[in-house]
C-alpha cells in the first residue's frame, strides 16, 4: 500500500521486517497473504513460465523486492545475487529448515 504526498509517493512496508532466528513463520505467512492479495502467488510456487512476458518479469521483480525489502540485512547478503522471486523464497525457506533446532 501506498500514501501519497502531492506528486511523491511513499510506500509503506508490505509485511514485517523478518525473517531470521524464530520469526520465519511469521514472515512467511505475511508474505504468502501479501503475494496472494497482489496476485503474485503463483509466481513463488511455479516460478516464471518458460516464455515469460514483459508483465512476468515484471510480476517477478515486484515479488523480489518484497522478499528483499521485508529481509534484515544478514539475509538481504544471502540472496542478493538471486533474480528470480522463487528461488529467493525457496532459499530462505531452505535457511530456515537447515536452521531449526533439532525436535522443533
Amino acid at each position: 500500500m501506498a500514501s501519497s504526498s502531492g506528486n511523491v509517493i511513499v510506500p509503506s512496508r508490505s509485511v514485517l521486517e523478518a525473517v531470521g532466528d524464530k520469526r520465519y513463520e511469521n514472515w512467511r505467512v505475511c508474505l504468502e497473504s501479501y503475494f496472494r492479495s497482489q496476485h503474485l502467488w503463483e509466481l513463488l510456487v511455479n516460478g516464471l513460465p518458460e516464455s515469460s512476458s514483459e508483465s512476468a518479469a515484471s510480476l517477478n521483480a515486484a515479488a523480489l523486492h518484497a522478499i528483499q525489502i521485508s529481509c534484515g540485512s544478514d539475509l538481504l547478503y544471502q540472496i542478493r545475487g538471486i533474480t528470480s522471486a522463487k528461488e529467493a523464497w525457496d532459499t530462505l525457506a531452505h535457511m530456515d529448515r537447515t536452521n531449526r533446532p533439532k525436535g522443533g
